[in-house]
């Protein structure tokens, strides 16, 4: 059995991933799929169907998991600052996209969530 499309793949993955991490690709607030795809030199389809496959998510939350990982490591360090600013840091358009985003990917709202977390500290 030829195993060339998934190394391929998993190269791919690990270049989006790479991009998202060295680069921080995911605080630009208008970040699109072609975005990344141009900076690999690969076709948008490629990029989205990549993510679909390791993530089984679409990109648009592929984005936002590495946004609201920011956030919390931002608001851990720097409790003190406006969750708004922190929003916008992150690469969120605005506070309601980032508070309904960071409620569904933890259940919890920012405050909750940082006096959780501060709590058990």
């Amino acid at each position: 059995m030829n195993k060339a499309p998934n190394d391929a793949i998993d190269s791919l993955f690990d270049s989006i991933c790479k991009l998202m991490e060295e680069q921080q690709l995911f605080l630009k607030s208008r970040l699109r799929l072609s975005d990344i795809a141009a900076q690999l030199g690969v076709n948008s389809r490629y990029v989205s169907d990549c993510i679909k496959t390791h993530c089984h998510c679409p990109f648009a939350q592929f984005i936002n998991n590495y946004r609201i990982d920011y956030v919390k490591q931002n608001m851990q360090h720097h409790p003190d600052k406006k969750i708004a600013a922190v929003a916008i840091e992150s690469g969120f358009d605005n506070e309601i996209s980032f508070y309904r985003t960071f409620k569904n990917f933890t259940g919890m709202t920012p405050r909750e969530w940082l006096a959780k977390v501060t709590e058990s500290s």
